[in-house]
């Protein structure tokens, strides 16, 4: 019997003797394209710019992540009265805006 090592259990070509990083994938191996999933696919020790979900809300900037430093915010999101595009569709309610500067908005009244 062959070591765990010398075994390509995922059946992508590729052993752990050989680079692959995760033998459990077969989309995880040297030379594998790198996509937007927190993996790194291509065994080279680097993750996309933007493929680590800094503020642990599930979503990473190249998943359309439009706030990577807030927890509320990412796609989807309900928009919150925080003056803030929560959701990341690119608009920031007009409720939301202290459009004249009184420092209050009018879904906080």
């Amino acid at each position: 019997m062959l070591p765990a090592n010398e075994l390509d259990a995922d059946g992508d070509g590729f052993r752990v003797c050989d680079g692959d990083c995760d033998d459990t994938r077969a989309g995880v191996h040297p030379g594998a394209a790198e996509v937007c999933d927190g993996v790194d696919n291509d065994c080279d020790g680097i993750l996309l710019p933007g493929d680590v979900d800094a503020d642990g809300d599930g979503h990473a900037l190249c998943a359309g992540d439009c706030n990577d430093a807030d927890v509320t915010i990412y796609p989807g999101a309900p928009e919150l009265c925080d003056g803030k595009d929560d959701n990341c569709d690119g608009v920031t309610p007009p409720e939301e805006i202290d459009g004249d500067g009184d420092g209050w908005r009018r879904c906080a009244l």
